[in-house]
């Protein structure tokens, strides 16, 4: 798995999810998915990886699949009314907290039937050696 250039890849994740740019909720560790989604579909032309040949793919990759979860999640939610503050608000939020994620989080269903929890985790802690789980997870692998 290629590794990505001066931490563009998690630039871009804590750029897509900023309080400022991502709609967010009275629990702020609470973002609306669609609107991350595309936030994070901006970011996609900031994202370098070190093997230029893969970049291309992991960036057609990376699009097709925001693209595609931002229509699941227009086909799931059947009512949404959001008011003037939230109207980028689709009807589907997520735990995404901007810090280190709960320790209880690990324990739930959800963190453990997909890597949203891995994510989480590279997203909030220190920079690590090892960017190919990070770059998984973002890939939905």
């Amino acid at each position: 798995m290629p590794l990505q250039t001066n931490y563009s890849v998690k630039t871009a994740v804590r750029d897509a999810r900023k309080k400022n740019s991502c709609t967010h909720f009275d629990e702020p560790s609470y973002i609306d998915l669609s609107d991350f989604y595309a936030n994070l579909l901006r970011q996609i032309p900031y994202m370098t990886l070190q093997n230029s040949a893969t970049e291309a793919e992991f960036r057609k990759k990376l699009r097709n699949a925001l693209e595609n979860g931002i229509q699941l999640i227009k086909a799931t939610v059947f009512a949404n009314v959001c008011g003037s503050n939230l109207q980028r608000a689709a009807g589907l939020s997520i735990y995404f907290p901007e810090r280190k994620a709960h320790q209880s989080y690990a324990l739930t269903d959800f963190a453990k039937s997909n890597a949203w929890a891995t994510l989480i985790g590279h997203y909030a802690e220190p920079q690590r050696k090892d960017h190919a789980k990070f770059l998984d997870a973002m890939a939905g692998r």
